[in-house]
């Protein structure tokens, strides 16, 4: 996680949580990170939610409904919530990744963007072709 690491205490442990439901944690989970700094200015901060993922769980109603309770807990609406839901960054199709993990884990650079491009929805062919030429030359560059 430090080659990942980030001047953000709360996106780390956004981070961390998400690696925890992505090795298949199904517990309920709280994150506190203790970061000993000069505390100037410190009540200017305030307290805010940083909504964590939504879309991946949108279809579950129970899911949505405890979402936007808690939300409401921290004192942000339900219409104001939509604009700090992050989006989704994958190009892939919804667990389609997750089906060529073993693969992606094997593969490096230009093979691995390869298979990406070849599996996304929004990729056109010729963005596929960009990375597949990408990789040939490099291929033959180490001949």
């Amino acid at each position: 996680m430090a080659s990942n690491a980030c001047g953000d205490p709360a996106l780390t442990l956004a981070r961390l949580l998400d690696y925890s439901l992505h090795k298949g944690s199904k517990d309920n989970m709280t994150a506190l990170c203790v970061c000993f700094r000069n505390g100037k200015g410190y009540g200017d901060i305030g307290n805010g939610l940083i909504a964590g993922r939504y879309v991946d769980y949108a279809s579950d109603d129970k899911f949505k409904k405890a979402y936007i309770a808690f939300a409401k807990s921290h004192g942000v609406e339900e219409e104001e919530l939509s604009n700090l839901i992050p989006r989704p960054k994958t190009r892939t199709k919804p667990g389609l990744e997750r089906q060529f993990s073993g693969v992606l884990s094997q593969l490096k650079g230009a093979d691995r963007s390869l298979l990406l491009a070849m599996i996304s929805p929004t990729a056109t062919e010729a963005e596929a072709k960009k990375v597949e030429n990408a990789n040939a030359t490099k291929d033959s560059a180490h001949k």
